[in-house]
C-alpha cells in the first residue's frame, strides 16, 4: 500500500495487496462466475447484465481500465441484443 496515492484512489490501495498477489484476472474470473451464476438460476440475460454492469462498477478501483471497457462493452451489446429481442423481434 502507497499512503501518498490513498487520498487519490483509496479502493485501489486498499485492495492492493490483493491485486499484486492475485492479479486483477481474478476479479474478472469472480465476475464470470457470478454472472454466469445469475444467467443459470434466473434465465434472464437482463439480470446478467445488471450484475455484470453493478460488478464492474464494484471492481472499478481494483480492474485496469482495459478490462472495465471490455466488460463495459460485452454487457452493452447484450444489452443492445435485449432491446432487439423485445422491440423488434417480439
Amino acid at each position: 500500500m502507497d499512503p501518498t496515492n490513498f487520498l487519490t484512489n483509496p479502493g485501489a490501495e486498499i485492495m492492493a495487496a490483493y491485486t499484486d498477489v492475485l492479479g486483477v484476472y481474478v476479479y474478472a474470473f469472480l465476475m464470470i462466475i457470478i454472472g454466469g451464476y445469475v444467467l443459470m438460476k434466473t434465465e434472464s440475460w437482463a439480470a446478467a447484465t445488471a450484475v455484470f454492469i453493478f460488478g464492474a462498477i464494484l471492481f472499478a478501483a481494483v480492474l485496469p481500465a482495459i478490462v472495465i471497457i471490455l466488460i463495459a462493452t460485452c454487457a452493452a451489446l447484450v444489452f443492445a441484443a435485449i432491446l432487439i429481442d423485445v422491440f423488434v423481434l417480439k
